[in-house]
């Protein structure tokens, strides 16, 4: 035994004595030693010939943990199935059993089977697996009452536990979420990650103000080693790398634009929550007004035909499906148009983490904008609006917004009045990198510093002596004295930087200031900032709302069982991605559904999805509202009103209808020789303007839609002169789609080899459509036609391009003569 332990090399030798000995202790060594490298194939192999020798309890139970460990869940419940007579020995196996029901997507059934072991609650895997089940059902009012009890027992919980809880209480905006983050922390006193994490939570939760809470951060830092979590970095070595960051960064929105990435992997890989980059831009796209400052939604391939997809059948959605439909407040309506819907495991709790991503993550600075906003209105304090030439030699030291302070203050100030630029000291070089100070002594009389401020308001009795203590602690750490600091005294008035601003808010004087009798002036920068914080906090709040009730209905649905949850992919977190996603777990309901719902344009730009056994057919949510349309779910004005709401919120390569166009056309009233676009006519145009400037159509590979789009343009101008029409009013409407259908505007988007020969091959046969009337125009009606043909097509380009003005002359011959003896061939046949 001793020569064996010193010649050992781990499990390949004992694996080698095993087969030469079979002998049952070996086995034992084997396992032993598969368990420490963690080889779960072999570890699950060896495992099972050691259950089905000695049949034991116990080894029926590390084979069961091996088998979870390796994620073969399948082959787990049927393990277990097939020995009830242990099953019903062991609570541990029992749990094994609920997780695999949990992991196979038998959700119900694992709750059942957990609520039967309610004894187990003191068990940390029972805690983790009902938490689990609580989010991947959507009941996330459950989790309130696991909180409390982790609250009650925290005495009993570790760290970990603890910290779960408060990130659980502070997402469901629970009271128990600081308790919690309190508690954790001081059971991971000597932990660096674990304070690190806290800390973070904290932050995001908005309780940094809590001088407690810098411990945490001071102690994480003091305690990372080498590896972490915390490394030390110098500013410069820091800014260094940020041209690095930023390259990344421009590369995955570019991959991203062009539709090389899926827009899920992109999101991980800029740290970003999935709807930050469909939902949030959908909605702020709704309120610009100006198209060219919108953020395009690219939801859906260019490169795809219109695809027929029939009510009924069985249906996986991903999760872009999902919050495309429910922004269009219509996820009902597509969940109920088939017989069977399916959803990828993770699908509620990826939504669960998008909840909480989503929303701004530092809720101290939306409580600042908010009052910031709030003393504006009030008439507290007021935003500089600069008069004064700003020194450019001062600005180029120490940047525009003090320059602009210090120019106001100088000019303002009087003989009687104080004319105070409040700026915590020293103040660096905008170039140094925090190294080289600026010698601000020629306007030493009018800098002061925070703390002089607070002085003044302590000596006016506007703070009692504990504010005064609070905040003298606070800023001897945030600034120092200024080397010559004038004394401030009411009545005077006062600009502050932004970083005054900040420490003020912080300390909650900034209100106090106009008691004191100071007139107060706060930089534009500190007002444009308060409101972009404002701004995204309310679409954020609005994505909230959204995410919610997808949730809602998805969780309602799980629970009645008209919506079957998949089985977790064949790996817990594709490589790059933190956590598992549901688009990745999409690929494994290939095999139990027809067709695949998804907004992926990295996904639906092919026309099916290959599963193990066959192919399914990829659609997107233009699909499902044509499919709503045709079974008469919803009415053919409502198709075309969603339509024109999607083009609102920014989805590229909606495509163009020529029955639409002419009725959005028909719709728009002609006043003075101009079209007075309607809200869709206006949406329509508009996104194809942004089509146009973005770099997101890809050609020759999404040329399909490019042909569409033109071709129903063409074909809406000639059916526009059908009839009798205002002669006027076709003129009119028929300028407005000339202006959006000259393909050379998308030449920059094409490829230099053979680009241009192929642009001008496709102008050409779009112009000699445009020089035949609709052959049942009547003859008056043609005349004028022509007449407008003549005017805004053939003149310009006689005028510019006379080759090929020459050859569409030469092809109008050939078709006409062609045409003619067609007819002439017709009357032949008929009179025959």
């Amino acid at each position: 035994m001793v020569a064996s332990a010193e010649s050992h090399d781990g499990p390949l030798s004992a694996k080698r004595r095993f087969e030469k000995t079979d002998s049952l202790s070996d086995l034992l060594g084997l396992i032993a030693d598969l368990s420490a490298t963690g080889s779960s194939a072999e570890l699950c192999h060896y495992s099972e010939i050691l259950f089905e020798r000695t049949h034991s309890l116990e080894h029926a139970e590390n084979f069961a943990m091996a088998l979870a460990e390796a994620r073969q869940y399948h082959r787990l419940a049927e393990f277990l199935n097939a020995n009830p007579d242990l099953l019903e020995q062991s609570d541990r196996l029992k749990l094994c059993f609920c997780w695999s029901r949990f992991y196979e997507g038998s959700l119900l059934e694992a709750r059942d089977c957990l609520q039967a072991l309610s004894d187990l609650q003191a068990d940390s895997n029972y805690r983790h697996l009902q938490i689990q089940l609580a989010i991947h059902l959507g009941d996330w009012e459950s989790l309130s009452t696991i909180v409390e009890s982790e609250y009650q027992t925290q005495e009993d919980r570790d760290w970990q536990d603890l910290a779960a809880a408060a990130r659980l209480s502070a997402v469901l905006g629970l009271p128990r979420a600081k308790e919690l983050a309190f508690a954790a922390a001081d059971k991971a006193e000597d932990n660096a990650g674990a304070l690190a994490g806290i800390h973070l939570l904290a932050v995001q939760a908005g309780w940094d103000d809590d001088p407690t809470v810098g411990t945490w951060l001071n102690r994480a830092v003091a305690l990372s080693g080498d590896d972490g979590p915390f490394q030390r970095v110098d500013l410069p070595t820091l800014i260094s790398e940020r041209p690095k960051w930023q390259e990344r960064r421009l590369n995955l929105l570019g991959q991203l634009d062009r539709g090389e990435i899926p827009t899920f992997l992109a999101a991980n890989a800029l740290n970003r929550p999935l709807s930050s980059l469909v939902l949030l831009p959908a909605i702020a796209n709704r309120l610009e007004t100006d198209p060219r400052r919108r953020h395009p939604v690219a939801a859906y391939s260019g490169k795809r035909p219109r695809v027929h997809c029939g009510p009924g059948g069985r249906a996986a959605f991903d999760a872009t499906a999902l919050l495309t439909l429910g922004l269009l407040n219509l996820l009902d309506e597509a969940l109920d148009a088939f017989d069977v819907v399916h959803l990828p495991h993770s699908t509620l709790a990826w939504l669960f983490e998008e909840k909480q991503n989503v929303s701004f993550h530092q809720p101290r600075l939306v409580r600042d904008a908010r009052q910031v906003r709030h003393l504006l209105s009030k008439g507290r304090i007021s935003e500089l609006e600069p008069k004064f030439q700003v020194d450019n030699e001062l600005a180029s030291h120490v940047g525009s917004e003090l320059a602009t302070l210090v120019a106001e203050a100088e000019v303002s100030k009087g003989d009687t009045e104080q004319c105070f630029v409040v700026r915590p000291f020293p103040v660096h070089h905008i170039d140094s990198l925090m190294e080289e100070e600026v010698d601000l002594t020629p306007h030493e009389t009018l800098l002061s510093s925070c703390r002089a401020v607070i002085d003044s308001l302590q000596a006016n009795s506007v703070l009692t002596d504990e504010q005064h203590r609070v905040a003298t602690w606070y800023l001897a750490r945030s600034e120092q004295p200024w080397p010559r600091q004038p004394a401030v005294s009411a009545p005077a008035t006062l600009y502050l930087d932004n970083l005054a601003t900040t420490y003020f808010l912080h300390l909650d004087v900034l209100d106090v200031l106009a008691d004191a009798g100071f007139t107060v002036f706060v930089a534009p920068s500190t007002v444009s900032e308060a409101d972009n914080l404002l701004a995204y906090d309310e679409l954020a709040g609005e994505v909230g709302k959204i995410l919610e009730q997808i949730r809602k209905t998805v969780a309602k649905r799980v629970s009645d069982e008209r919506i079957r949850v998949g089985p977790v992919g064949p790996t817990a977190a594709p490589e790059g991605l933190d956590s598992p996603h549901p688009t990745m777990d999409l690929f494994t309901l290939t095999d139990r559904c027809d067709v695949v719902v998804t907004d992926e344009r990295f996904i639906n730009g092919y026309p099916h999805v290959d599963g193990q056994s066959q192919a399914v057919l990829t659609v997107s949510t233009l699909d499902v509202l044509d499919m709503l349309a045709s079974s008469e779910t919803i009415t053919e004005a409502d198709r075309l009103t969603y339509r024109t709401r999607l083009r609102g919120f920014g989805y590229l390569f909606v495509p163009v209808e020529e029955d639409e166009l002419l009725g959005h056309l028909t719709k728009s009233a002609v006043k003075r020789g101009r079209i007075n676009e309607g809200l869709d006519l206006r949406a329509m145009r508009e996104t194809l303007l942004v089509a146009r400037m973005g770099e997101h159509l890809q050609l020759p590979d999404e040329s399909q839609w490019l042909a569409d789009t033109t071709g129903a343009l063409v074909s809406a101008l000639r059916a526009l002169w059908l009839g009798d029409p205002e002669i006027p009013d076709a003129q009119v409407r028929s300028d407005w789609i000339l202006q959006q259908i000259d393909v050379r505007g998308w030449t920059h988007r094409l490829p230099p080899d053979g680009a241009s020969r192929s642009m001008e091959s496709d102008r050409a046969e779009q112009l000699v459509r445009l020089l035949l009337p609709h052959h049942d125009v009547t003859p008056t009606v043609r005349e004028h036609y022509w007449d407008w043909v003549e005017t805004r097509l053939l003149r310009p380009i006689q005028d510019t391009e006379p080759a090929l003005y020459s050859w569409l002359a030469e092809r109008f011959l050939l078709t006409v003569s062609q045409v003619a003896d067609d007819a002439a061939q017709s009357m032949e046949a008929d009179s025959e």
